[in-house]
């Protein structure tokens, strides 16, 4: 036989094995991503039948040259399955090899092909070893060429140990045709399946670092997400009403106060009007332009107002920038409630001015008083006959008593003011005064009150001297009653009796501290009670038909009574 029918049939066959590689390569590189990622037993179990698989094929297609198939395409595999897959990989192709030549070849004939294959396993293994346990630190495609070359150069060895196997007359040729092709199919092999497990390797280091940063993110949009709920939770445990504005004007958020205060009903923060809603609550709606006009012009400074609401309360608008980057990026509108602060201002200015007048009344009166008990002393000290020393010993009397009168009174209206506004059934009030003249024979009543006021505890008081006005100047009153009649935001409390009046020119002046044949003091203080509310009083009776007081009550300052709220719940 000449050398180019050799050469051509061993070309021939190199093709056709070509495809068993390209076969194996392909499986190889469909091991799925779980498996190949763990390198656990179950990569090492799918490895050994992969290469097991194109041995197998491998049988059918065999190396010229050779006595055996083992010896050419399967020289390659089982060294290439020990490196790649470790003893278990190497173990499966060799057994699997075995089991063929028992089962078809007739025994276990110690022959080169057989001396080959575990010799290939022991060296797949062994450089399995070295870079599992990184022995060796060369690069994988060196130590599949050193694994190549050691494992073609044995191969040769093994052959020349059996010069006539194979039946070629030049046996050394056939020899080292084997050698090479072992040496070219196990490096050329080994280099595609090292670029393969570079190709994955790069692709886990990929998955691996999408997964970190999507924990990452995940880790950071748990701690944000905290973070926003222990803000929102510290913004809505506040007592101030929140508003984030952004620099359009369009609601970004608002904490739970705001969304009460301003009674938000739209789930979504951009359907909302803020400016709309602020104006809906005030009492004068109109005075929130011109704040609005002042807001767009320094949207740099801190911007502050009081806001009037139509429920009474009193609320201080602050409105500040807030900044991203240094750039202002929006306002916070933050509302304060200051009602009790004002009322607090408004009652110490009242006291004030009420201790300034009490110390001038007081001050005025007794002065009077001492100069009448100069006069009567200065009279007594004259020698007056017996019944005009008896005459200026009753003034005296009186004079004292009058002082007493007035002491006490004063002592009376110190205590306006002194506490503060409660919710007050006046019904109650009134009857409750009405009892200290159970024994005057009147006749007290009140007709379908069903409202509650907010006013000065001494609300009773108010009550008690209006009946006792009655009683001293109403001239045989016998009846007295309280009604109410609600129309227009306001309540009005009318007290009336059947006595014989007041004077159309004296209306005005019953008010007035000092009017009156008594104390003077005493529908004076009426209407210093009632002010502290906003409840103003006022005398629009017909004289000679009783008299008929009239108590205007803002809507801010009374509200249906408990036991009528219950009532209606309950129908």
């Amino acid at each position: 036989m000449d050398l180019v029918p050799v050469l051509s049939l061993t070309t021939r066959h190199w093709f056709e094995n070509i495809s068993i590689l390209i076969m194996l390569i392909l499986l190889y590189n469909f091991i799925p991503a779980r498996i190949y990622r763990n390198k656990t037993l179950w990569f090492s179990l799918l490895v050994g039948l992969i290469f097991s698989f194109a041995a197998a094929m491998g049988i059918f297609i065999p190396w010229t040259g050779t006595t055996h198939p083992v010896i050419g395409l399967n020289g390659v595999l089982i060294p290439l399955a020990g490196y790649v897959g470790g003893p278990i990989s190497a173990g499966i192709i060799t057994g699997f090899l075995i089991c063929y030549r028992i089962l078809f070849e007739g025994g276990m004939e110690f022959t080169p092909d057989l001396v080959i294959a575990i010799i290939a396993a022991l060296f797949g293994c062994l450089f399995y070893e070295f870079r599992k346990r990184n022995i060796i630190t060369l690069s994988p495609v060196l130590e599949i060429f050193i694994l190549a070359l050691l494992f073609a150069g044995i191969t040769v060895s093994v052959l020349s140990l059996y010069p006539h196997i194979g039946g070629y007359p030049n046996w050394l040729f056939a020899q080292s045709d084997t050698g090479l092709v072992i040496f070219l199919g196990l490096f050329l092999l080994g280099f595609t399946i090292i670029q393969i497990d570079k190709k994955r390797a790069n692709e886990e280091s990929l998955i691996r670092y999408q997964e970190h940063l999507e924990s990452m993110v995940q880790e950071r949009t748990a701690e944000l997400t905290d973070v926003n709920a222990f803000i929102q939770a510290t913004i809505d445990s506040t007592a101030d009403g929140i508003v984030v504005l952004e620099s359009n004007g369009k609601v970004k958020g608002y904490n739970r106060m705001a969304k009460d205060l301003l009674d938000i009903r739209s789930p979504k923060e951009v359907d909302l009007d803020i400016i709309r809603l602020i104006r809906y609550h005030l009492s004068d709606p109109d005075s929130f332009e011109e704040s609005l006009l002042q807001i767009e012009q320094e949207d740099e400074d801190l911007f502050t107002t009081e806001l009037n609401f139509r429920s009474g309360r009193i609320y201080d608008l602050s409105i500040t920038p807030y900044r991203v980057l240094d750039k202002v990026s929006g306002r916070v509108l933050n509302l304060h409630d200051i009602t009790d602060i004002k009322h607090a201002e408004e009652m110490l200015v009242s006291m004030n001015q009420k201790l300034h007048l009490l110390s001038g009344i007081s001050r005025h009166d007794i002065l009077n008083q001492i100069s009448a008990l100069k006069l009567y002393l200065y009279l007594l000290q004259h020698n007056p006959t017996e019944s005009e020393a008896s005459e200026y010993f009753d003034r005296v009397s009186r004079t004292l008593r009058l002082m007493q009168q007035h002491t006490e009174s004063s002592g009376e209206y110190e205590d306006v003011g002194i506490h503060r506004p409660s919710w007050q059934d006046p019904s109650a009030a009134f009857l409750k005064a009405a009892g200290s003249f159970a024994d005057q024979g009147i006749k007290f009543s009140t007709s379908g009150i069903r409202y509650e006021i907010l006013a000065d505890p001494l609300l009773e008081r108010v009550f008690y001297n209006l009946i006792d006005n009655s009683v001293r100047h109403g001239g045989g009153v016998s009846t007295i009653t309280l009604s109410s009649e609600c129309e227009s935001n306001r309540l009005f409390l009318v007290y009336h009796d059947d006595g014989i009046g007041i004077d159309s020119g004296e209306k005005n002046a019953i008010f007035n501290k000092g009017f009156g044949r008594h104390t003077g003091f005493g529908m004076f203080l009426i209407q210093e009670i009632l002010s502290i509310t906003g409840v103003r009083i006022r005398e629009d009776g017909v004289p000679g038909f009783g008299v008929r007081f009239e108590l205007t009550v803002p809507a801010q300052v009374f509200r249906l009574s408990q036991s009528t709220k219950k009532n209606n719940s309950g129908q």
